[in-house]
């Protein structure tokens, strides 16, 4: 049915829009006028739920609209919606409605610097404005790093209004307009990519970018690649423009032939800068940040990323040197040098402090269900982990011989210092395992308040504790008071839902209740392991307490690590997931190349179980951590489904000794 009689009755609205539903589809159908009426026709039942979803994403559920319903048009809200042939929108400025589009913003951005528009907005020019594109774009690179998309959204939209806005003023004084930047921009990637809109065809991603970098050699009218270098913005920061040029002249071949020549040039450098005269130092000191910079694009390596790491590390470092000056009754400034020199080393030389306890090092294997047996913890100790925990295990099971705790708390010589995990709600019993025979040889008991899984939490226990900040407390100085030789840490999650994102709140109730450390996973228990943990939280606990912050979340590589300890100061970083089938992943982070042979260390996994555990467990509990070793391994599937129907040790060795012929890799 058509809309003839729709249009009579909206004759007064002035101009409208009108779509076949089939065409409205289109992905190039991005845009259209939503301060004017709007009218999808000719919708049929398959493709009904299309357009409605569309229209939600552009208008907002609850928008007004009218449909055409047995043969009547009546009245409602889009999200409300059953089938209709025809949906018809009235329209709305963009300050009535609750969704808006580009016009929006373009309108806007042009109504707040008309003649009677903002006072503020007006009197901007193009250079008043200038250092707002600068902090905008490394506010949107700082949420990217986070991983934080709530911050993404918001800087992102903030650098596109700084682009807006130059336009506008531009166009204002009779300039370039926002039409004419759109279209620029269209064009250029248009042209750019002549491997999409133009005949070359591109296999992979570095064919691509020769395209792109061949076209717009063309495009600027290069000289050669001294012209092409100059053009390097001089406005980028000093790292970033070094690294831009080097980048540049890689391509032409003039190059070291490896990190190691890099690394000759740079003493060299070095040398030069120490017996210039005083007029060439600064000359000579370029020439040692320009070498720095060589070196560590050639072992790809960011030099902002790797600075900012370093700076991080200082103030950490400096942090302990006037904690100590307190501890002592003097203000820093009152320390001698000598003083400050040692306190300075002697942070440097412990590193991540534990109460009392030093690790050696910032990696941590915290407790993984089901995964972080002995077997796995003392593989993941020889690959680097500073300390390592048991599993999560039940402080009521404890209290009352549950006779299935026994085998999470075995531990070996490899653990110098031994770390477990409890899990409950009352504050009584919790104290009482900790002082039970069997946690004797622990140093470290960790309160568990960030478990997910729905049968820990409907008790009250794991990240329900994060609705009780009070009960955390009551936890840990229960626990203090019962065994004040011990250590006590507390794992948490960034909340228990998006509505009450209280970590600070929960780890400054721990830190009170004399807690010696706390582990924050910057994920809620409500979004389980998906999405991207929020390194902000954790920088805000950082911010929030004395005593050591661990981060937890998304860490599997160096450059996760490196992440994690740049932005949020953590003092340590625990790796959970990412090396459960992956042990050798703390030494990989630390940027040490590691060999290994997968067989080998399966091998190794069951002789270590082996030796403390029956035969039926073993077999049982390598089922799990056979699947994780053989994750991204080619035949890995095979191999996992004869490993679940293995009823013994010697069927699961003769799994992958059968498989050798399979490409089982020494490295990965």
């Amino acid at each position: 049915m058509d809309l003839t009689n729709f249009f009579e009755r909206t004759a007064g609205l002035g101009s409208f829009s009108v779509f076949e539903a089939k065409d409205f589809l289109e992905r190039k159908i991005v845009s259209f006028e939503l301060n004017r009426p709007l009218a999808i026709r000719s919708i049929s039942k398959d493709n009904f739920e299309e357009v409605k979803k569309k229209l939600v994403e552009t208008l907002s559920p609850s928008a007004p609209v009218a449909f055409l319903s047995e043969e009547e048009y009546k009245e409602g809200v889009l999200g409300g919606l059953d089938y209709t042939p025809a949906i018809f929108y009235a329209g709305g400025d963009f300050i009535s409605r609750t969704r808006h589009g580009f016009g929006d913003l373009v309108e806007i951005a042009r109504r707040l610097r008309d003649p009677d528009g903002c006072p503020w907005d007006r009197a901007q020019s193009h250079e008043t404005i200038r250092e707002n594109a600068i902090e905008e774009a490394y506010e949107l690179v700082e949420a990217i790093d986070l991983r934080d998309e709530a911050k993404m959204l918001e800087e992102s939209g903030d650098v596109l209004l700084q682009a807006l806005f130059h336009a506008v003023i531009d166009e204002g004084a009779g300039g370039f307009t926002v039409e004419d930047m759109l279209s620029a921009l269209a064009k250029k990637l248009i042209s750019r990519h002549t491997h999409i809109f133009g005949k070359n065809r591109a296999e992979n991603a570095e064919e691509a970018l020769l395209f792109w970098e061949k076209a717009k050699a063309e495009e600027k009218g290069y000289s050669g690649v001294s012209d092409k270098i100059s053009r390097v913005p001089a406005t980028f920061s000093a790292l970033m423009r070094a690294e831009k040029v080097q980048k540049i002249i890689r391509k032409t071949g003039f190059d070291f032939p490896s990190p190691a020549e890099a690394m000759i040039k740079l003493r060299e450098e070095i040398e030069e800068f120490l017996s210039a005269p005083g007029e060439k130092r600064e000359e000579e000191g370029g020439d040692i940040l320009f070498a720095a910079v060589n070196v560590l694009r050639m072992y790809h390596i960011n030099p902002e990323t790797a600075l900012n790491l370093t700076t991080n590390k200082f103030i950490r470092r400096f942090g302990y040197v006037e904690k100590k000056a307190s501890e002592s009754g003097k203000k820093v400034e009152e320390l001698s040098l000598d003083e400050m020199e040692f306190y300075y080393r002697e942070h440097k030389k412990i590193g991540m402090k534990i109460g009392k306890l030093s690790p050696g090092t910032d990696l941590i294997l915290p407790p993984v269900a089901g995964f972080s047996d002995i077997g796995l913890r003392r593989l993941c100790k020889r690959y680097g982990a500073g300390l390592t925990f048991t599993e999560m295990v039940s402080a009521k099971g404890l209290v009352y011989g549950n006779e299935n705790t026994a085998a999470l708390l075995l531990t070996d010589g490899s653990e110098d210092i031994k770390g477990v995990q409890l899990f409950g709600r009352e504050p009584e019993i919790i104290a009482k395992a900790a002082v039970l025979p069997e946690l004797e040889k622990f140093q470290i008991i960790d309160i568990n308040a960030g478990c997910p899984v729905p049968k820990i939490v409907k008790n009250g226990e794991g990240s329900a504790l994060m609705k009780e900040p009070l009960l955390i407390h009551n936890i840990v100085r229960a626990v203090k008071e019962a065994a004040p030789d011990r250590e006590v840490t507390v794992k948490m999650r960034a909340g228990f839902d998006k509505n009450s994102v209280n970590a600070v709140e929960c780890a400054l109730a721990a830190e009170k209740g004399g807690a010696s450390a706390v582990t924050v996973h910057g994920r809620t228990r409500d979004t389980m392991y998906s999405g991207k943990a929020d390194l902000s939280i954790i920088r805000a606990v950082k911010d929030a307490l004395k005593i050591p912050v661990i981060g937890n979340g998304d860490v599997i590589d160096r450059e996760s690590y490196l992440r994690m300890l740049e932005y949020t100061g953590a003092d340590g970083v625990a790796i959970a997931r990412g090396a459960v089938g992956r042990p050798w992943v703390f030494s990989e982070v630390r940027g040490i190349p590691v060999e290994y042979d997968l067989f080998s260390t399966v091998k190794e996994h069951i002789e270590i179980l082996a030796s403390v555990l029956p035969e039926k467990l073993v077999v049982n509990v390598m089922k799990k951590h056979i699947a994780a070793y053989m994750k991204g391994v080619r035949g890995g599937k095979q191999v996992k489904e004869v490993a679940y129907a293995a009823e013994s040790i010697y069927a699961l060795l003769s799994v992958f000794e059968c498989s050798l012929s399979l490409p089982i890799p020494t490295h990965r």
